[in-house]
C-alpha cells in the first residue's frame, strides 16, 4: 500500500486505469456531408471495442445539428448512447468531450480521432466563411489545452489540409504525433478497422508505432483505388519547433534578397509536391531542399536546409498514392499560394503569431514581387505590340 502511495504521488499509476490499455477517442462530425463516413467508422469501431481497446464516440447528429450522442464501445444490447447538446464545431465542445472519454474509458494511453472538415487553403467567398462540418485547427488545440494535462499519445485528423507545418505547430505540446492528410481526404477515408484491430491486438505498441500502422494500413487500403490521389504524414510533434524555427529564419533571410532570389523560390516551388485546387500546399521539405540546391547566396541555402532536414526528420512516415512521379514524394505541407486573392482563413483573419507571421510576411511579399514582374512584362509585351495608347 505504501508503495502504490508513491506512485500516485509521483503521478506514476492511477487505480482507476487498466494496465497496458488504450483509450480511443473518436470525435465524429456529420454536417457538410460526412454522416456516411461517421457511420462508416463507428461501425468499424464498434467491432473492435475490447478491455484493452476502450472506445469513446461522439457523434454529431445528421439531422439535429447542435447534438450529439456519446457511446461507449462496444455496445451492449440496450446502450444507444447519452444525448447531449454540443456544437461540435467548438473548442468546448470538444474540451467537454474530452474529459467524459478519459472519465468514463480511462486508459494507459490515449488517442483522439477526429472526423471533419479542415480548413480549405483558400477558401471561396469570405475567408471567414467555414464548410458546414469544419473544426478549425486553432479550436483543436484550445481543447487539448482546456481538457489535457499531459497531452495524447496520437491525434488523428480525418481532415483535409491538416498534415501541415501550420497545423503541427498548433498542437506542438498537446500530444506526440499527429497523423493527418496534407491534401484531399477521400470517403470513406481511412481503415479504421484495420488500424483499430492491429491496436486491440498489439496494445503494447508505441505511439510511434501505432503512427506508422496508421499509415501502413491506409496507403494499402487505397492502393485498391490507384486513380485516388489520396496521401498521409505522421509527424513527430516534438520536432515541430525546431522546423517551426528553421521556417521562420528561412523567411526572414530570404526578405532582404528577395529580389534576387524570386526565379530560384518559383523554380524550388515547381519541382515539389503540391496539393490543393490551386496546388496551395506545398511539400515544405521538398521546397526547402530544391531552394538549397538552387541558390548562389550561402546564407539562404544554409537556411532552406534547415528547413528540409527538420521537415524530414519531424516526418516519420508518410504515404502518397502518386509517389512514383519525380516532386511528389510524401511529406509535410505548408501553405503557399500562387495568388494573394483567397487568403487563407488561417492567415488572412488572424493576427499571425510565431513562425506564421515570418511566413505570412514572406510568402505576401514574394507574391507581390511575382504580381509586379508579371504585370511588367505584360506592359513591355503591349508596348512591343503596338497595344500601348496615350491619353
Amino acid at each position: 500500500m505504501a508503495a502504490m502511495a508513491v506512485l500516485l504521488a509521483l503521478g506514476l499509476a492511477d487505480p482507476g486505469r487498466a494496465a497496458g490499455t488504450w483509450t480511443l477517442m473518436a470525435y465524429l462530425r456529420t454536417q457538410g456531408g460526412l454522416a456516411e463516413a461517421a457511420q462508416g467508422y463507428l461501425a468499424q469501431l464498434c467491432a473492435n471495442g475490447s478491455d484493452r481497446l476502450r472506445v469513446a464516440v461522439q457523434l454529431e447528429e445528421a439531422h439535429s445539428p447542435g447534438r450529439a450522442r456519446r457511446l461507449l464501445l462496444p455496445l451492449g444490447t440496450d446502450n444507444e448512447g447519452n444525448s447531449v447538446v454540443a456544437d461540435m464545431g467548438s473548442a468546448a465542445a470538444l474540451s467537454d468531450f474530452l474529459g467524459w472519454a478519459q472519465e468514463e474509458a480511462p486508459g494507459d494511453r490515449s488517442v483522439l480521432l477526429i472526423l471533419a472538415h479542415g480548413m480549405p487553403p483558400a477558401p471561396a467567398g469570405a475567408p471567414t466563411a467555414l464548410e458546414p462540418g469544419t473544426l478549425a485547427p486553432s479550436a483543436i488545440a484550445a481543447a487539448l489545452a482546456q481538457a489535457l494535462s499531459g497531452g495524447l499519445d496520437v491525434v488523428f485528423l480525418d481532415c483535409c489540409y491538416t498534415g501541415s507545418v501550420e497545423v503541427a505547430d498548433e498542437l506542438a505540446g498537446r500530444a506526440r504525433y499527429l497523423v493527418a492528410p496534407p491534401g484531399l481526404l477521400y470517403s470513406p477515408g481511412l481503415p479504421w478497422g484495420a488500424i483499430a484491430a492491429q491496436l486491440r491486438a498489439r496494445p503494447e505498441m508505441s505511439a510511434r508505432e501505432l503512427a506508422r500502422v496508421a499509415v501502413q494500413e491506409s496507403r494499402s487500403f487505397w492502393a485498391t483505388h490507384p486513380e485516388v490521389p489520396a496521401g498521409l504524414v505522421a509527424i513527430e510533434l516534438d520536432r515541430v519547433p525546431e522546423l517551426s524555427q528553421a521556417v521562420s529564419d528561412l523567411a526572414q533571410a530570404a526578405l532582404p534578397v528577395l529580389a534576387e532570389l524570386t526565379p530560384q523560390i518559383t523554380l524550388a516551388r515547381g519541382q515539389a509536391a503540391t496539393w490543393g485546387p490551386h496546388s496551395e500546399m506545398v511539400n515544405v521539405e521538398a521546397w526547402a531542399a530544391a531552394l538549397a540546391a538552387i541558390t548562389p547566396l550561402p546564407e539562404v541555402a544554409e537556411h532552406a536546409e534547415r528547413v528540409s532536414a527538420a521537415a524530414r526528420a519531424a516526418a516519420v512516415a508518410g504515404w502518397r498514392q502518386e509517389a512514383a512521379a519525380p516532386g511528389s514524394e510524401p511529406g509535410v505541407g505548408i501553405f503557399f499560394p500562387m495568388a494573394l486573392q483567397g487568403w487563407s482563413a488561417r492567415y488572412g483573419t488572424e493576427r499571425p503569431r510565431g513562425f506564421r507571421a515570418s511566413w505570412e510576411s514572406f510568402v505576401k511579399a514574394y507574391l507581390q514581387r511575382v504580381s509586379g514582374l508579371t504585370q511588367a512584362a505584360t506592359v513591355a509585351r503591349n508596348v512591343n505590340e503596338g497595344g500601348c495608347q496615350g491619353i
